[in-house]
């Protein structure tokens, strides 16, 4: 045992055996070795220990400053100011220094306490274990396990070689090429999280986290920051995040629940899942089913692999490309969908509202109770719904429909390639339909006919009586009354009311126009007669060119007055008209009436007069003087054989109270 006077630095080299460092109370340094020591001096304010066979024990007072190297076993230092160790062929631990500790070249495993300045930990063979750090923390290169905790500063790890354990770090963390899995929790700051061989877990981080390339499964939970989640081989959990959230390329399926903040999402290998999000969503090129419920945002998708589900969504949505079935559940916002290869579901509230579906098979709409709604659906199939009016059915048809809802303040625009299934309790205010179809004749009747002209002659007529026969119609359903329509008797109606206007029958005019706006249908505009060409000039002959004195014209007789009108007839009252479905058997019931009435299978065929509507119209359209006027001037119009009754009843439900 050698003693010596206490120096600020202990410089140690070369020891065969364990080295064992002490600190103590004494101002004096003991030194003690199983073997020779070669070279053991003061030089200046250090101590030299080094060229022993054996191990070596030293007490140092705490402030000493410990330098050592070439440490064939372990070393072990405790309680000491600070801590240079490299090249260890054994374990090294290290607890409760003063300062910083910087390790190089350990080929054992790393042990460290209680260390109240920063850590540098550098090619470690073994496993690397850091307790208590009152400063940064960097670690690389570990060939085992790296576990770090409770650390007042940032962490740094890299090219860990088995799992990776960080947590209750007061500062930001950053960590790549882990050989196992990896998993952070209890950060003060923010997370970079990259090259991960196997799982990666995040949780309750008060700053963003960035997790790239991880090969399994990814898991982030309680993260208060922005999170960006990119190339996972696996699946991507995602619980409680406090800011916006991108989400790139993920192997499997993706979860996110309860982000404060917008998400995109792009490139998910399956199944996606989004709920609870408090701002807007974009979402593209999903391998199969998404599902979004309870968004607080706008919603954009593009590109859904097989199903797609939306519930409660406040904002609007724009949807485009989904592969199979589309469900829309308590939708408030405007709703664009295009491009729908399945069927569609939709139960929506129509608060104010403009949607336009496009879907390739089926849809079934459900009407909520006190609906506002207009709906203009083109449908491929049947139709089906509560108080619709009917139209002709045909094999291969389009038909249109118009529906209007209490104020119709809502609109939707469907184009349904296949059955349209409208649900609900509610009768529509007014109903329309009509159908268009292409098989009214059937060229192949013309196989075989004889080639002269007559013969084409009488087949060219029949071909024209065929296409003649399918005029346009059209059907109208207001308070479960229908009543059907054409062009020429919509023009004979608006024909009488100018008619009548000019006689003397004040509003009758703005009385059918508002009628026939209410309807949303504009009134039939004739098309003008061509010019007539001027005649040809003719030659004189002599006796025009004589001189005649042109013989005068007498005068016209004065017109004599007008008689007085006579007292108009009280009107006898008007026998309820009975619907369309009624006319041919009136022993229908007033029940079988508001069933679900299917529209589309074919019946005769008609191409009809579609009425293209953009907006919702106002109840109101024309600046007419008075409501009662107008149903007087309807009333006379009646009484007066202008219109049948049944036309006028027609006019008067369309002029509504």
């Amino acid at each position: 045992m050698t003693t010596f006077p206490a120096v600020q630095k202990i410089v140690i080299a070369d020891i065969e055996g364990d080295l064992t460092i002490q600190g103590w109370e004494q101002p004096t340094i003991q030194v003690e070795s199983d073997e020779d020591i070669e070279r053991l001096r003061l030089q200046g304010d250090s101590l030299l220990v080094s060229d022993t066979q054996g191990s070596v024990q030293i007490s140092v007072p705490h402030e000493t400053i410990i330098v050592a190297k070439a440490i064939s076993g372990d070393a072990t230092i405790e309680n000491v100011l600070r801590v240079d160790l490299k090249d260890v062929d054994g374990d090294a631990t290290i607890r409760i220094v003063r300062s910083d500790v910087t390790l190089v070249d350990i080929n054992g495993d790393v042990t460290l306490n209680e260390i109240q300045g920063s850590v540098s930990a550098k090619d470690v063979e073994g496993a690397i274990t850091i307790t208590g750090a009152q400063g940064n923390v960097t670690v690389s290169d570990v060939g085992a396990e790296a576990r770090l905790n409770g650390v007042n500063g940032s962490v740094s790890a890299r090219n860990i070689g088995a799992d990776t354990y960080i947590e209750n770090i007061n500062g930001n963390a950053t960590v790549g090429d882990i050989g196992n899995s990896a998993t952070l929790s209890n950060v003060s700051g923010s997370v970079q999280l990259q090259d991960v061989n196997a799982e990666a877990t995040v949780s309750n981080v008060q700053g963003g986290v960035t997790l790239v390339d991880i090969n399994a499964t990814a898991t982030l939970s309680e993260i208060h920051g922005p999170v960006v989640v990119k190339d996972i081989g696996s699946s991507a959990i995602l619980k409680g995040i406090g800011g916006q959230v991108t989400l790139t390329t993920i192997g499997e399926d993706a979860s996110l629940i309860g982000v404060n903040g917008s998400v995109t999402a792009q490139d998910i290998g399956n199944d996606l899942y989004v709920e609870n999000i408090s701002g807007n969503v974009q979402v593209n090129d999903i391998g199969t089913d998404l599902t979004l419920k309870e968004i607080r945002g706008n919603v954009t998708l593009h590109n859904i692999g097989n199903d797609l589900s939306l519930t409660n969504v406040l904002g609007t949505i724009q949807v485009s490309d989904v592969g199979d079935d589309v469900q829309f559940a308590g939708v408030r916002g405007t709703l664009n969908a295009s491009d729908i290869g399945g069927d569609l579901h939709l139960l929506a509230d129509f608060m104010s509202s403009r949607s336009r579906i496009n879907v390739s098979g089926d849809a079934l709409v459900t009407i909520p109770n006190n609906a506002n709604l207009t709906i203009v659906a083109t449908v491929n199939g049947s139709v089906t719904g509560h108080s619709i009016a009917s139209t002709s059915q045909g094999s291969r048809t389009n038909k249109r429909v118009n529906l209007t809802y209490g104020n119709g303040a809502a609109y939707l625009e469907l184009h349904v390639g296949g059955d349209l299934v409208l649900r609900g309790n509610e009768s529509p205010r007014s109903s329309s339909s009509s159908s268009s179809t292409h098989d009214s004749f059937d060229f192949d009747d013309l196989h075989g006919f004889e080639p002269n002209l007559s013969d084409l002659g009488r087949e060219m007529e029949n071909v024209g009586r065929d296409i003649s026969e399918s005029v346009s119609k059209l059907n109208v359903r207001i308070n479960e009354r229908e009543w059907r329509l054409d062009p020429e008797r919509l023009e004979r109606i608006v024909e009488q009311a100018k008619q009548a206007a000019s006689e003397g029958v004040q509003g009758a005019l703005e009385a059918v126009e508002q009628a026939l706006s209410n309807l949303r249908m504009p009134p039939p505009q004739t098309a003008p007669k061509p010019p007539v060409p001027p005649m040809p000039p003719v030659a004189p002959t002599q006796a025009a060119t004589r001189t005649t004195p042109m013989t005068s014209i007498p005068p016209l007789e004065p017109i004599p007055p007008m008689e007085p009108m006579k007292p108009m007839k009280p009107m006898q009252p008007m026998e309820p008209m009975q619907p369309m479905e009624s006319m041919n058997s009136t022993e229908a019931s007033n029940e079988e009436s508001k069933q679900e009435q299917p529209v589309a299978s074919t019946q005769s065929q008609e191409q009809t007069q579609l009425v293209e509507t953009e907006t919702t119209p106002p109840l109101r359209t024309t600046p007419s003087s008075d409501p009662t006027q107008e149903r007087v001037a309807i009333l006379r119009m009646i009484a007066e054989g202008r219109i049948t009754p049944d036309e006028g009843d027609l006019l008067l439900e369309a002029l509504g109270n």
